[in-house]
């Protein structure tokens, strides 16, 4: 976790990672389960816990700039854009056996755009990798590349259930239903996909700012 470690001191830089054993006294966990019922978070609530300072990660007050590296590394990674990558097979193949879909320009259209955005996602998350071949932090390639996928992500999920209309409300646990229902579950999880590591608004300030190289300033009153 982040803590303030230095209360006096500047923004920004007054902050540490600390490790907590979550079974220290005064630890309590409240689990939180999301509209799928699934349970992936938790509130956690402290009182008067003592850490020890030998689980301090990295450098004391630089716990700031250190979350922002690993943010980098998290954004990056394949899973931004292939977590959903049974759907896009799965309305392929629906296709290909639905004459009427085979023949309908808008949906033939909507999958050779999906088909595109795919590939251009891979050479966003290829890309990324190749920065940290070379030694660098990916910081705007990270949030180029998790910003596009999600989307990526959002938009399949759509385009899915929009496809299979009705049967695609059907949650998983149903067998005749089409995708084993993971139509239903993968759209009420997209709000998600552009809020987790980083919401999509944050992402486009990196890339402006370290990207682009663009300055904001806050407007007179």
């Amino acid at each position: 976790m982040v803590v303030v470690t230095n209360p006096g001191g500047p923004k920004y830089r007054n902050m540490s990672e600390i490790i907590v054993d979550l079974k220290l006294p005064g630890i309590t966990v409240r689990p939180l389960y999301n509209m799928i019922g699934v349970h992936c978070f938790n509130e956690v609530f402290f009182e008067d816990v003592k850490v020890h300072k030998k689980h301090l990660v990295g450098e004391k007050n630089k716990g700031f700039h250190q979350v922002l590296s690993q943010v980098d590394y998290e954004r990056g990674g394949f899973e931004r854009l292939m977590q959903n990558y049974p759907l896009y097979e799965g309305a392929k193949d629906i296709i290909r056996k639905n004459v009427s879909l085979k023949s309908d320009p808008v949906v033939r259209d909507k999958m050779a755009a999906l088909d595109i955005e795919l590939e251009l996602g891979r050479l966003l998350v290829y890309h990324v990798a190749w920065v940290t071949d070379q030694g660098r932090i990916p910081n705007r390639e990270a949030a180029i590349s998790k910003h596009f996928c999600t989307r990526f992500e959002q938009k399949l999920g759509d385009f899915v259930t929009e496809l299979l209309g009705q049967f695609g409300q059907v949650m998983p646990g149903y067998p005749e239903t089409p995708l084993n229902g993971d139509v239903a579950d993968s759209y009420l999880w997209s709000p998600s996909y552009t809020i987790q590591g980083g919401t999509s608004e944050i992402l486009k300030t990196v890339i402006a700012t370290r990207g682009l190289d663009l300055i904001f300033t806050k407007r007179k009153a």
